[in-house]
């Protein structure tokens, strides 16, 4: 499965929306227009689960090796109400549609 694409980082805003540091020390390398492991290369692929730009596979897999990351978007992540999209509705909705359904499967068993 390809990463997705990030064109303007809708991931990388949220993930700044849900950060509670004000100082705004990160600012500028958030808005950085390159690969976030390699520095060298445009940004082309964000990850779903920690917003981290990359720019090849190579450079996602070296992600995930450094941080740990799984790249799955955490569906029960909090997520403020002026980030919230059809697209985040959509999904929220099938996430408790998939609890009650393995809810509903352990109460059978």
């Amino acid at each position: 499965m390809m990463p997705a694409r990030c064109s303007d980082g809708p991931a990388r805003k949220r993930a700044r929306a849900l950060q509670d540091d004000d100082d705004g020390a990160n600012d500028a390398q958030d808005d950085a227009p390159t690969c976030e492991v390699c520095g060298r290369h445009p940004r082309k692929y964000c990850c779903p689960r920690c917003a981290c730009v990359t720019c090849s596979l190579a450079c996602c897999a070296a992600h995930k090796r450094a941080t740990g990351c799984d790249g799955r978007r955490d569906a029960a992540a909090h997520r403020p109400l002026k980030a919230m999209g059809l697209r985040e509705l959509r999904a929220d909705c099938a996430f408790l549609e998939a609890a009650a359904r393995s809810r509903a499967t352990a109460e059978r068993a």
